[in-house]
Formats: C-alpha cells, structure tokens, sequence
C-alpha cells in the first residue's frame, strides 16, 4: 500500500528546485517540474546587494558562500553583519518556491507524504517547516538524492543478481 500511496519529492538545489509526484509507482506528471530558483539565487542577491553597499566591483565566491552561511562578512580586516541581506535573499527565494509549491502540489491534502530533500531545504528548513502538514526535511537533505540513487542502484543490482 506504501508503494501506491501519493508522495511529493521537493528537491532545492542550487540552480533549480525540482517537484515529483509518484503515485502507484508512477510520476503524476501534472504536479511535477521544475523552476529554475535555488539557492544560487540567494548568493547572486546577496553579493549584488554586498557590492553595492560597500561599493565593490567583484567578490569572491567563497567570501559570499561564508557570508550567506554566518550572515558575516569579513572586508579590510573588519567584520560586517550581513544578516539582513541574506534574510532578505532567503526571503525573496522562499517566498518564489512556496508560491509554485502550492501551484505544484496546492494543499497537499492528497498526497501522503511531502518530503523536501536537497541541500537547499537544508539551508532554508527553519523557512519551509510549516508548508504542510504532512512533509518531511530529509535528514541530511543536502545528501538525499545520493542517498536515493545509492538504494535505487541496491535494488537494481539485487533484481539482476535474483534474475541469474
């Protein structure tokens, strides 16, 4: 019955965000896709809005990243708390993925598990907790989908060796 039953995969990533509905172990194709917002998008925001208030013509990706991960910044041998701006990114993208979630999958009522994966839903998990009643962060959602392909790969592998 578990096999039947309708689930929802979200993946966030970082280029895109990807919707699956499997139900009786087939991809209900209307409520799938995907939308090209993830949290590469955070970071562009947040370095667009870093180069403009301290007037910066470029920036390293690395300094971006650990400042999108400590809401700090560190410029000149100083420290800059950047924690408006990268709460204003996360907002601006989370609000942009809750809107096609919905659109995607509406209440979810039908469905009996929503499970969000991807390093993403890791990054923005205190963002996404409420969508739904029903839905799940994976743990360690940033690995998720190696996770699913590694188990995909154990089942393919123990069908050909029962095949023989």
């Amino acid at each position: 019955d578990r096999l039947n039953a309708p689930i929802a995969i979200v993946d966030i990533g970082g280029r895109t965000t990807d919707y699956v509905v499997v139900q009786d172990q087939g991809v209900v194709h209307g409520s799938s896709g995907s939308l090209n917002r993830g949290m590469l998008d955070v970071k562009l925001r947040v370095a667009n809005l870093i180069q403009e208030r301290f007037d910066l013509h470029e920036l390293g990706e690395q300094l971006i990243s650990r400042a999108v991960d400590t809401n700090r910044l560190r410029l000149h041998g100083k420290d800059h708390d950047v924690s408006d701006m990268v709460m204003n990114a996360k907002r601006e993208l989370v609000e942009r993925l809750y809107a096609e979630t919905r659109r995607k999958l509406g209440l979810g009522v039908e469905l009996d598990r929503i499970l969000f994966v991807g390093g993403g839903s890791a990054a923005l998990s205190s963002d996404i907790a409420d969508w739904f009643p029903n839905q799940t962060i994976a743990d360690h959602a940033a690995f998720a989908n190696a996770r699913g392909m590694l188990k995909y790969l154990q089942f393919v592998c123990d069908d050909a060796s029962k095949e023989r």
